[in-house]
């Protein structure tokens, strides 16, 4: 029982953080991620034929009520602090307007990022279940311990979470490629922000504190696209004579939205997605400086052992579980550092 529960509970459930240092889980991939992101990216996407909410039938429910069978529907709602009853609706409404500062969720960045991150981890969780054996259109199994205000009724979904997945990972980054286009836009006005990171960009070259491992360079010119190349790594560092080019992507409104980044060659680390997108944090986000030091720390430091960092699984895998699995994974940084000059 406890099993199945879990199960339905894992309905694509990873542990993400959510901001600096505190994690938390989402309640599941669908209503906290995807439902979320295709609101703040205008993805109409159309409900699916079985509802999650669908109630399962009879013989699936391991709960009954005492008057025969059928399961009562809740009459209580939920209360706000004046003692008023509030609607699903009427909640999704305050939701939406949370900040009264911004018309989107001051959110909404962040919940971008972390899905860059964290969507090899979500995919790989719906691998699991369906090697498990859970089949699309089976129904969730109602628990005893459920009751009718608190049972999360429905049925799986993976194929459909999968593609919605795979929808917002591609609308994320061709946003991402849209601030390049706009760009143009934000430098001929002379926006405060292309002032700002062309004059740090100056700055930092000339104080040359980045000299011997990064060389640092404006695509074209352009003040909110920058090229972070981490290269001339010492002898004793497990990336020794690779070259790693990074692409930092500004946004109008930085720092309140952070640059995206993205290695575009491979690079072999629990840290560093497949696709390339490095996990990394910094205290104080509108100085550039900040940002490098992070990304140059990933190829000077031992990893994190914190699993909520670990967005190459197999990267992680090689690095936690032994001396004999630590060996291969020094070998495949060594091998990846190896392409990068290669071509």
């Amino acid at each position: 029982m406890i099993e199945s529960y879990n199960r339905k509970i894992m309905h694509g459930l990873p542990l993400v953080p959510v901001l600096k240092e505190s994690y938390s889980p989402l309640e599941t991939i669908r209503v906290t991620i995807c439902d979320r992101l295709e609101k703040y990216l205008n993805i109409n996407q159309p409900p699916a034929h079985r509802s999650q909410y669908n109630t399962p039938p009879e013989s699936l429910s391991e709960t009954k009520s005492n008057s025969g069978g059928e399961i009562p529907k809740s009459t209580s709602g939920e209360v706000d602090d004046d003692g008023k009853n509030l609607s699903t609706e009427s909640i999704s409404n305050l939701l939406g307007t949370f900040c009264s500062c911004k018309e989107r969720s001051p959110f909404e960045d962040l919940c971008k990022r972390l899905f860059l991150l964290y969507f090899d981890v979500y995919m790989s969780n719906i691998e699991k279940e369906v090697a498990k054996g859970v089949l699309d259109g089976t129904y969730f199994t109602r628990m005893r311990f459920e009751g009718a205000g608190n049972a999360m009724n429905g049925q799986f979904e993976y194929a459909n979470l999968r593609g919605r997945l795979e929808v917002i990972y591609k609308s994320i980054c061709a946003e991402t490629e849209s601030w390049i286009i706009d760009s143009s836009k934000w430098i001929s006005n002379d926006t405060l922000v292309a002032s700002n990171l062309r004059n740090q960009f100056a700055q930092i070259n000339a104080a040359g504190e980045f000299s011997e491992n990064l060389m640092i360079n404006l695509s074209q010119n352009n003040p909110f696209v920058w090229i972070v190349t981490v290269t001339n790594l010492a002898n004793d560092c497990l990336y020794e004579d690779g070259v790693f080019p990074c692409k930092l992507v500004f946004h109008e409104s930085f720092p309140d939205v952070l640059p995206r980044a993205q290695f575009l060659v491979d690079v072999f680390h629990p840290s560093i997605t497949q696709n390339g997108i490095p996990f990394y944090s910094v205290k104080k986000p509108e100085d550039v400086r900040q940002h490098l030091k992070a990304l140059l720390r990933l190829f000077l430091v031992v990893p994190d052992t914190n699993p909520a960092t670990h967005v190459n699984l197999r990267a992680a895998k090689m690095f936690l579980e032994g001396e004999k699995s630590r060996k291969d994974y020094n070998r495949n940084c060594r091998r990846c550092a190896q392409r990068s000059i290669e071509g």
